[in-house]
């Protein structure tokens, strides 16, 4: 019997233009190209950091979508989401319009 792995991949999610590499010895993975640049902008946002702030519950505040908290990360070069930058710090938050226009591309 043959089995399958599927994988369903969001097309608002970074992983979109992701596929499958099979190594010569069956080895298979999943590649996973480099996410879009969020370029500063005249409509980003600042968020100064408080002390219960999460980039989940940012992306949700400003994009009603948790799963968008790697747009916050990749524009503030924040490389693991739970090495925030310090209490008081301004970040800065893509406007909504920018992250649709970047993410549908």
């Amino acid at each position: 019997m043959m089995m399958t792995n599927t994988v369903r991949i969001s097309k608002e999610s970074r992983h979109r233009s992701s596929y499958v590499v099979e190594e010569t010895d069956g080895t298979r993975y999943l590649s996973t190209p480099k996410p879009p640049v969020f370029e500063e902008r005249e409509d980003d946002i600042v968020h100064i950091m408080k002390e219960t702030d999460r980039l989940d519950l940012l992306a949700y505040k400003y994009y009603g979508n948790a799963a968008w908290w790697w747009v916050i990360a990749e524009r503030n070069d924040i490389i693991f989401p739970l090495n925030l930058p310090e209490i008081g710090t301004r970040i800065k938050i893509p406007s909504y319009e920018y992250v649709v226009m970047e993410i549908m591309a």
